[in-house]
């Protein structure tokens, strides 16, 4: 079993790991939202058949589909926001004392 330093030092990774990836799909989705904007308002860009700009769209759409995927993933060598859920309804009381103290 865990001790409350280890579960401590699993939570804040799992945190730190998930806010990266987090922060990454975001980021993409700016430049990606960014990009559409500029052909939008470029009409010579936006009438013409593109090959770059439908790949780049799969890409994003791939991109944040497969990152939701990750988050959902509830295999035991995974990290994801679903485990660590699951890992925060098991440890509840452990998560709950170390709420209150960051409240205090």
């Amino acid at each position: 079993m865990a001790t409350d330093q280890q579960l401590l030092e699993k939570l804040n990774d799992w945190i730190e790991r998930i806010r990266d990836e987090m922060t990454k799909v975001f980021f993409l989705q700016h430049i990606f939202w960014e990009v559409q904007e500029i052909i939008r308002t470029n009409p010579r860009l936006e009438q013409s058949k593109n090959y770059f700009y439908e790949w780049m769209g799969d890409a994003f759409v791939y991109s944040a589909a497969m990152f939701v995927r990750r988050q959902v993933d509830r295999r035991r060598d995974s990290v994801s926001l679903l485990r660590l859920l699951s890992e925060h309804r098991i440890h509840g009381q452990f998560a709950r004392a170390i709420l209150s103290a960051f409240n205090e």
